[in-house]
């Protein structure tokens, strides 16, 4: 597949209760924290107890013995939790209705800095959430405005054989007639050329040739860019070639290809082992 344009992004961060002892995430080192945590959502799951820890300064086993992770339910419970007093810090999107409610509650809510200059944090955030991208909110509760954060991207993509005029035209319409179309639904504020020129900073996912042309036309896109797509297309086609061998090899064994089968799930491991995958850049 290939990127032809920015659709939306969703903001998150770290939300905790008016506690004068916590102002940043670093003091979560200290210990004897309660950190709430989203049992429905695997990705979550993995934020709070792989990712979160690398910005705390601490590995995941240093902080299953220094945090207390409060099992929550749902979402909405997760992020309540914090305003309940239930937990202290909790993993939300200042986009979410609830957190309105939150932020009207007595005592309010304030917001914990995933520090963009804290590389090392965020490189081993990265490892438990590779495709998130650094941020400064911008949208959601104002409370969240301006604090550093993350957000989960959505793009519009096509096949790398898509034809080349057709990304190229379809780009271009995006992009210029953004201000025709950016009214019609709160999401498509975010399809604006620099946007997508942002997320573009930081992806590393190929941009179809199509998009490439009109960028460039438009003066969007540079040297540097082109030497990150190169290198993004060599990589996403070799992870096409082993996924596509282990298919094959699957096959041939009468197995069926699928995540929940494990001797599949061992094939493409064997076939991967040593492959690189896809992260996001700092």
């Amino acid at each position: 597949m290939r990127i032809l344009w920015h659709h939306n992004d969703t903001p998150w961060g770290y939300v905790a209760s008016g506690n004068p002892d916590l102002t940043s995430l670093k003091d979560l080192a200290k210990g004897g924290y309660r950190v709430a945590t989203s049992l429905f959502s695997p990705t979550l799951v993995t934020s709070v107890q792989m990712g979160l820890p690398a910005l705390t300064g601490l590995t995941p086993q240093e902080a299953m013995e220094k945090f207390t992770f409060v099992p929550a339910s749902s979402y909405a419970e997760n992020c309540r939790f914090v305003t309940d007093g239930k937990a202290d810090v909790a993993l939300c999107s200042p986009v979410s209705s609830l957190l309105s409610e939150m932020e009207a509650a007595p005592g309010g809510i304030k917001w914990l800095p995933m520090s963009i200059d804290d590389k090392e944090g965020w490189n081993g955030y990265l490892k438990a959430r590779p495709m998130l991208i650094l941020t400064k909110i911008a949208m959601g509760v104002q409370s969240a405005h301006g604090i550093d954060g993350s957000t989960s991207n959505f793009i519009y993509v096509v096949p790398a054989a898509a034809d080349a005029d057709f990304a190229y035209h379809m780009a271009k319409w995006l992009a210029e007639s953004y201000d025709d179309y950016k009214a019609t639904h709160p999401l498509a504020t975010r399809m604006s050329g620099e946007i997508f020129r942002a997320y573009l900073d930081r992806t590393p996912l190929p941009v179809h040739e199509g998009t490439v042309r009109y960028l460039r036309e438009a003066g969007l896109w540079s040297e540097e860019d082109d030497a990150r797509n190169e290198a993004a297309i060599a990589q996403m086609d070799a992870w096409v070639k082993v996924r596509n061998a282990a298919l094959e090899d699957a096959r041939e064994q009468g197995i069926r290809p699928s995540p929940d089968d494990e001797t599949f799930a061992e094939i493409l491991k064997t076939h991967t082992e040593g492959l690189e995958g896809f992260r996001s850049r700092l």
